[in-house]
């Protein structure tokens, strides 16, 4: 009797092994890729505040081989907002908060940024570290996926004293006869699993 019970235990422990199969390991999920930019203009004269807000098309940081820049444009084509870095800048691990460039000397930023907002032609807005004044700027990593390469984190920085960006010349003017509105213009947003390429 303890031999048949002995090979039925032994039976079944085989029959119970050969049935586990190694299941494969699934692929890491889909990157949630996410990048919100808002605008918001307050005007030194009496035209009305107003801004806007907007899921970027595709947001990626691009590797080159002196900096990585990081574009967060509108899907509309109406907004491009790009942070550029050298790679002399970069954190280790990437993770931290990097000045922003301003003028007069926008060198001792960490990072330069781009702001356009162009109008079917050839008008356009253009605004940057290299032209404007810049204040309370801040361009921050909180996360790093160096397996997946994908980044994380959030920006804020406030153009002031341009020029309406709602508002477009048909001819371009000296700076002193531009007669558009002087507006501060603040730009912040979020941007989560945006890739390295």
């Amino acid at each position: 009797m303890k031999t048949l019970s002995l090979i039925c235990s032994t039976t079944l422990l085989l029959l119970s092994c050969s049935k586990k199969e190694v299941e494969p390991t699934p692929p890491p999920p889909a990157p949630a890729q996410e990048a919100t930019v808002n605008v918001a203009v307050t005007y030194y004269d009496a035209t009305p505040a107003r801004g806007a807000s907007y899921l970027a098309e595709n947001p990626i940081a691009k590797q080159y081989s002196d900096r990585i820049e990081f574009a967060f444009n509108s899907p509309f084509a109406s907004d491009q907002l790009r942070f550029i870095m050298p790679k002399s800048k970069m954190k280790a691990g990437w993770v931290g908060t990097y000045a922003v460039g301003t003028q007069p000397n926008p060198g001792l930023g960490d990072v330069l940024v781009e702001y356009l907002r162009p109008l079917s032609g050839s008008a356009s807005n253009f605004y940057s570290s290299n032209g404007q004044v810049i204040d309370n700027a801040t361009f921050t990593v909180t996360a790093y996926d160096a397996g997946r390469q994908l980044l994380a984190g959030n920006f804020t920085l406030l153009v002031r004293r341009a020029k309406n960006p709602y508002s477009f010349l048909s001819t371009p003017v000296p700076p002193s006869q531009d007669p558009r509105s002087d507006a501060d213009i603040k730009l912040y947003g979020v941007f989560n699993e945006v890739p390295l390429r």
